[in-house]
């Protein structure tokens, strides 16, 4: 999926036929909004570790002299 110039389009940047391919058929009323709303969860988690990676590796490198007690 890309535009005329050979780029690449909204679409198939963020792979949406492949993303909502993975949607299944609800079995109940409610389960796609379930499926729906608990992956975007899973994605917010995703990046949440992602912005906080740097910052956990920052915190654990060895900087003596930085933190002293009162």
């Amino acid at each position: 999926m890309s535009d005329s110039t050979g780029g690449l389009t909204y679409a198939s940047h963020l792979r949406v036929e492949q993303l909502l391919s993975l949607q299944q058929d609800p079995r109940a009323h409610d389960e796609l909004l379930f499926v729906v709303l608990h992956q975007s969860h899973e994605l917010w988690f995703k990046l949440a570790l992602h912005e906080l990676g740097p910052s956990r590796s920052f915190g654990s490198s060895s900087r003596s002299g930085t933190c002293s007690g009162r």
